[in-house]
């Protein structure tokens, strides 16, 4: 889904740059997708950044408890 939202956001970028191209514009067109591609770029670095991480701590413990299990089952 999100990667919809990213093509509609892509191709209105694109359609404010031709469009400012086709009338020598240099106005709120151009700021306006200036804005947006600046907010795509931080948005797209930011999402890649603070994805949830990992935890290595669950898995230390559902090892820890695989183990007291082997144990108990040996003795």
């Amino acid at each position: 889904m999100d990667n919809q939202y990213l093509i509609v956001i892509f191709l209105l970028i694109i359609a404010l740059f031709a469009i400012d191209k086709l009338m020598n514009y240099r106005g709120l067109l151009f700021t306006l997708g200036f804005i947006m591609t600046v907010a795509l770029f931080f948005w797209s670095l930011a999402k890649i950044y603070l994805r949830p991480q990992k935890n290595i701590d669950n898995k230390v413990e559902d090892f820890e408890t695989i183990v007291n299990l082997e144990g108990r089952v040996k003795q």
